[in-house]
């Protein structure tokens, strides 16, 4: 009875994620793999030429991080990208580097 009582309590704080019980924290970060496992996929996605893109992440060339371009050619051999900057300067950067800008309503 006690520990009958003691075991379904114990179940209750320990149970699956999204089941009831369930603490916020392994909800949370469930849905932090979740949303990491699609920004990667994502990430690995092919850019077009013409696409819009942001730089990021780079270290060596840190200045550009946050810049906004467009792809003037697709992952070479090496797998970088040709990107032409605003302003003009173009760089070669690593697909992980490269965030693709949605820009809604254009052409609208």
């Amino acid at each position: 009875s006690e520990q009958i009582s003691a075991a379904r309590q114990k179940k209750r704080s320990t149970s699956s994620f999204g089941e009831q019980g369930g603490s916020s924290v392994d909800k949370g970060l469930y849905e932090s793999v979740i949303t990491d496992a699609t920004a990667d996929a994502a990430s690995q996605r092919p850019l077009e030429a013409g696409a819009t893109v942001k730089v990021s992440g780079l270290v060596a060339a840190a200045q550009y991080n946050g810049k906004q371009g467009t792809i003037l050619a697709a992952a070479g051999e090496d797998g970088r990208y040709s990107v032409r900057l605003e302003g003009g300067k173009e760089l070669k950067v690593k697909r992980a580097n490269l965030e693709e800008v949605h820009k809604f309503g254009a052409g609208i």
